[in-house]
């Protein structure tokens, strides 16, 4: 069915698991192969020439009190001698999560596994520029917590924290030299009590990438309502937002975001949802005000299997 021409060429990716559950513990061992020249399209994937072969391991500590999880193996390219420079490098992760607390639980988590990621160079919704950014993450960094500060779980405050970084993608090649390190953190604090309808989030979020694609902050608070209103036939939301971008090679603006929308369910299949949004961006070069208007309907497909009738 396939005539192949003078450029045509074939090229294959392997990804090969088998895992161990036994009571005690939660085992893994994984190959993967990509071979050079391959590529794939509808996915960011940009990597090729590589050969991973790792091990995981994840288990309980202490009754359950902590859950530790660590991926360890080694990564190799130029896998048909081709190339002049050629690599082995030790790859791994790791994640620890632990209850320290009835109320209070941390999160922290380490990774040089290299991944293709969508990133934003200014973390602030609906600002019409071109901030989106095509990496190659090298190494990624988290840690975060929750604590409840009351018994009836209606008083929640969350931190969380991220380092990456990153070398640039373009023109659909890996750029070294492109190096950015994203630092991101949000502090939140939400009351959700259990004798109303309604919800309230305030966040405050820091965002910073430093390197090759620029230096860019971005600043600021919000304010997210949330409530059940028709006897619990609507969920209505509303955001209140306000970000300070600021770069030493332009000048710092203000981004102010109203958005409200509704949401509801028609016979369990059927479901409408409305967002409004208005966004001021308050600057001397890109001065814009935008008002958008969003309705969209999904149906879940269900099938109820039959029942069996008994016979007499």
């Amino acid at each position: 069915f396939y005539k192949p021409t003078i450029s045509t060429g074939f090229h294959n990716a392997y990804e090969i698991g088998i895992n161990f559950t036994p009571k005690i513990a939660q085992f893994g061992l994984q190959y993967k192969r990509i071979d050079p020249g391959y590529r794939t399209l509808g996915s960011l994937y940009f990597q090729n020439d590589l050969e991973d072969i790792t091990g995981r391991v994840a288990l309980p500590l202490a009754k359950g009190k902590y859950q530790l999880a660590f991926n360890a193996g080694v990564q190799r390219n130029n896998l048909t001698d081709a190339d002049n420079a050629s690599f082995n490098r030790f790859i791994g992760s790791l994640s620890l999560a632990a209850s320290c607390t009835d109320r209070l639980n941390t999160q922290f988590s380490f990774s040089n596994f290299s991944t293709t990621n969508r990133l934003r160079a200014i973390n602030a919704a609906f600002v019409l520029t071109d901030s989106i950014v095509i990496v190659q993450t090298n190494r990624n960094l988290s840690l975060g917590g929750s604590n409840l500060l009351d018994d009836q779980n209606e008083h929640v405050i969350t931190a969380n924290a991220s380092w990456q970084n990153a070398d640039a993608i373009r023109n659909e090649a890996v750029d070294s030299s492109q190096n950015t390190n994203f630092i991101m953190g949000l502090v939140s604090y939400s009351f959700r009590p259990k004798q109303s309808k309604s919800n309230l989030t305030v966040s405050m979020l820091m965002h910073r990438n430093s390197g090759g694609i620029g230096n860019i902050t971005t600043i600021g608070p919000s304010v997210n309502y949330g409530r059940a209103i028709f006897d619990e036939a609507v969920n209505f939301n509303s955001t209140l937002a306000y970000s300070r971008v600021s770069s030493p090679v332009f000048e710092a603006s203000g981004v102010l975001r109203l958005q409200m929308g509704a949401s509801t369910k028609i016979a369990q299949a059927h479901q409408l949802n409305l967002v409004a949004a208005y966004v001021n961006n308050n600057s001397s070069i890109n001065d814009f005000q935008d008002f958008n208007l969003q309705l969209s309907y999904g149906y879940a497909f269900q099938w109820k299997k039959k029942e069996k009738i008994p016979l007499d």
